[in-house]
């Protein structure tokens, strides 16, 4: 049966109720079908004279036809006009003796009005042919029943006639009731739109928006030149107003190249907070971050963001061109998108709004001074800030891309490991500008630096086991309430394994009483739990006990006497530049006790102190020995670069090592916390962490005496890091190691030198102490820029009252 209209019941009913009479004639009017059904099945056998009181009082069967399949029209149509539909032919005449409530007869004589109506205006002369009329008697509006006298032919007719002018006015109805309709939504729309602007869920302003201009490293394909998002998908209910400067999502779901993440969790990033995300590598921290940026997530129109990625592109800018380029990108872009919603300014009333703000702020006066500002915090010499992109390295251009970031400064700032490529002091200088720098923004960040978090973070969100959990204060406080959790889990795990086990002594008492308390109190405890669960959200998690991580470097045996590498009036200075040594006289040794941590800022000549160390550079002055069996592995920041990323872990590993097997290589794997499926997987599905974990497998498989580390902790998670540093305190070969992670010299090194100005300094005092010499050095580095732009705002308002004088 055809789907009830319901906007059509009383208009059809009032028709019913005012041609009554013309329903009687119909009824009498019984003439056979005409030439047109021919090929239609014969219809029932007629009536008798007899019984049609009968059948004027009874509803009689159908004929055995599908007439649904006739009445399967578009019911659209029934507002349309009627002149270019083709005449429908009933095959049942009785469905027209419905009582006025039956809504299905109604129907039924609409479409059979519907079919004469037409059939009248397609014959152009309006009159039958004689021989037609010999033949065949005028089709009723439902259906046809053979004829029972020759005075029901005339009626038949007289019938035709009425319903032709019952059709015209039906028509009139129609196309009233068409008129009425279009009225009806024309007041009813601006009460809509009114509605929209009042209630906060309106899909245009919560739409995800693609991250046109996400990346602060200016590229939105990633290094392999693919995009990110392809291989990102994500679900979520977005609970944020249109215009919150907030990010709250429900039901959160995360899933990357198939593997699921994230698995119905809650994200909520409070405007004004700053977040440290954590989590074991290959988790899935950065592939979240990646999907914001990537516009995945949906989130109100009014929160612009940022990610800090990667570097940022070799180019022909300067350092500087390409910090103030991010800003002129936004403005292009917002100005283009300005233009289309101008057609509609009533509807993305939200959006607009939003934009015009932003523009005042990109477009701020002073924006090269406060980019020097920050590439000079970042450690950028007046050199450096003029130098072309494509002449800079790596780590220089990763610098450029947080610049970027900081002076664009988005409503919503994602950092991913900032603090990788930085020194000491540059890492100093970051926390400090992001404690002082951020209000009335957010901040999301991962970092491998538990100083960092400390320093930093109002918030922390832990990645666990694919939900996110979110804890109140910096890293210290996380790590003690998160261990307290723990306990509370395990005593619950304990208090729980006691009373199941007291219940299976008892169901193990067959046919017994106690047997069936047991089963009874199985099911009060499988309630009691799902009550606590209610109660207690924070301890919803079941306990999980991770298997620990545990990295450990093979033992070199020593047998070494010391120094085992000595420095003897040695002196440096690169080819070109020897009017400017970049060392000079320097004198020490180096034993297998050694655990010494280089810092100082860039340019000062760490590394190339390392180069010195393995033999990579000669002294252009004074001698550097070694020990003729002094075996040294060597980690630096892009050994990355050397691992085939079409290849597995273990494959690479025993292309290296011709004498390893894969089995055992596998185990050799395993020591380095890369287990199962990442062993055997292509090294780019890995994270950056996991790589890392690759090339310790590397160095260690080498047995060396000596250790020389080059920003060892970049990329790698907080569990790993302590793991390394345990590692290094359990070998019994030397480590000189170049850091920026506070924590990890904090539990590693034994001594500290300062490298500046050409000279080596011990430090005398922890790291700590450093740290704060370093943080008092930009506090008033701080204060004197806040007098200066005080004593300039002073200025210029005294220049303008005198001005206004005048």
């Amino acid at each position: 049966m055809p789907p009830k209209k319901k906007g059509n019941k009383k208009a059809a009913k009032d028709d019913w109720d005012s041609d009554k009479d013309e329903k009687v004639l119909d009824l009498k009017s019984t003439p056979q079908a005409s030439d047109d059904d021919e090929a239609s099945p014969p219809p029932t056998a007629a009536p008798s004279s007899k019984n049609k009181k009968k059948e004027k009082a009874t509803k009689p069967t159908p004929a055995p036809v599908n007439a649904f399949a006739m009445l399967n029209d578009d019911e659209d149509d029934d507002e349309g006009d009627s002149d270019n539909e083709p005449a429908v032919k009933s095959k049942f005449a009785a469905l027209e003796i419905a009582d006025d409530d039956d809504e299905e007869g109604e129907k039924r004589e609409k479409k059979s009005k519907k079919s004469k109506s037409s059939s009248k205006s397609k014959d152009k002369d309006g009159k039958e042919s004689s021989d037609k009329k010999k033949s065949s008697r005028t089709a009723t509006p439902t259906g046809s029943t053979p004829a029972g006298s020759d005075n029901e032919a005339d009626d038949g007719d007289d019938a035709g006639e009425k319903k032709a002018k019952k059709s015209t006015r039906e028509k009139k109805s129609r196309e009233e009731r068409k008129k009425e309709k279009a009225e009806k939504n024309k007041k009813k729309k601006p009460e809509d739109e009114t509605s929209d602007a009042e209630i906060p869920i309106v899909d245009d302003d919560r739409r995800s928006t693609p991250g046109a201009y996400g990346y602060a490293s200016g590229q939105a394909l990633g290094p392999d030149g693919t995009n990110p998002a392809d291989a990102i998908a994500v679900t979520g209910n977005l609970l944020s107003p249109p215009n919150s400067r907030d990010l709250q999502i429900d039901k959160l779901t995360v899933q990357a190249f198939g593997k699921l993440l994230i698995k119905d969790s809650e994200l909520s990033l409070i405007n004004g907070r700053r977040y440290g995300l954590i989590a074991p590598n290959g988790s899935g921290k950065s592939t979240l971050l990646h999907a914001i940026a990537c516009g995945l997530l949906p989130m109100p129109r009014t929160l612009d963001y940022y990610l800090l990625d990667r570097e940022f592109g070799p180019t022909e800018m300067t350092s500087i061109e390409a910090v103030l380029d991010i800003t002129k990108r936004e403005v292009e872009h917002l100005e283009t998108e300005m233009e289309g919603l101008l057609s509609d300014p009533n509807k993305h009333a939200v959006r607009l709004d939003h934009i015009q703000t932003r523009l005042v702020e990109l477009e701020a006066e002073g924006g090269e001074r406060r980019a020097l500002d920050i590439l000079n915090g970042l450690g950028f010499s007046e050199e450096l800030v003029q130098t072309k992109t494509k002449d800079l390295s790596g780590g220089w251009r990763m610098r450029i891309a947080l610049a970027r970031i900081l002076f664009v400064k988005p409503t919503l700032m994602m950092l991913d490991e900032p603090t990788n490529h930085l020194d000491l002091e540059a890492v100093v200088w970051l926390e400090d500008y992001l404690l002082h720098n951020l209000e009335g923004h957010t901040l999301i960040m991962t970092s491998h630096s538990q100083d960092t978090l400390n320093e930093i973070c109002t918030d922390i969100i832990h990645l666990y086991h694919q939900h996110l959990d979110h804890y109140p204060g910096n890293y210290n406080t996380f790590t003690k309430v998160r261990s307290e959790k723990d306990v509370l889990l395990v005593k619950r795990s304990a208090a729980q394994e006691k009373q199941m086990k007291a219940i299976k002594e008892n169901l193990s008492k067959t046919g017994s009483k106690a047997q069936q308390q047991a089963k009874n109190r199985v099911k009060a405890m499988e309630k009691r739990n799902e009550k606590d669960k209610e109660k207690n959200k924070d301890l919803q998690e079941e306990l999980i006990w991770d298997k620990p991580l545990k990295l450990r470097f093979q033992d070199c045996g020593r047998g070494l006497p010391p120094p085992v590498l000595k420095f003897t009036d040695a002196g440096f200075a690169y080819p070109g530049e020897r009017s400017r040594k970049l060392f000079s006289d320097l004198n020490f040794g180096i034993d297998l006790d050694s655990r010494i941590a280089l810092v100082g800022p860039n340019g000062a000549g760490k590394t190339t102190l390392l180069k010195l160390m393995m033999g990579q550079l000669q002294p252009t002055e004074g001698t550097v020995t070694r020990d003729t069996h002094l075996r040294i592995a060597q980690f630096h920041q892009h050994m990355g670069d050397q691992l085939d990323m079409d290849m597995s872990a273990v494959s690479w590993l025993c292309s290296q090592f011709k004498e390893w097997r894969d089995q055992d290589m596998r185990r050799e794997v395993g020591r380095y916390g890369l287990t199962g499926k990442s062993q055997v997987i292509p090294m780019r599905q890995l994270s950056d962490g996991q790589r890392r974990r690759v090339i310790f497998a590397f160095l260690g498989l080498k047995n060396p005496h000596l250790f020389c580390m080059d920003e060892p902790t970049n990329a790698l998670d907080l569990e790993t890091i302590d793991c390394l540093a345990e590692a290094i305190n359990e070998f019994d070969g030397g480590v000189i190691f170049i850091t920026h992670d506070f924590r990890l010299i904090d539990q590693v090194a034994k001594e500290i030198w300062i490298v500046h100005d050409g000279v080596i300094e011990e430090f005398e005092g922890t790291i700590g102490d450093y740290k704060a010499r370093l943080k008092e050095k930009y506090a008033e580095q701080r204060r004197v820029a806040e007098e200066a732009a005080e004593k300039a705002a002073a200025a210029a308002s005294a220049a303008a009252k005198k001005e206004a004088k005048a």
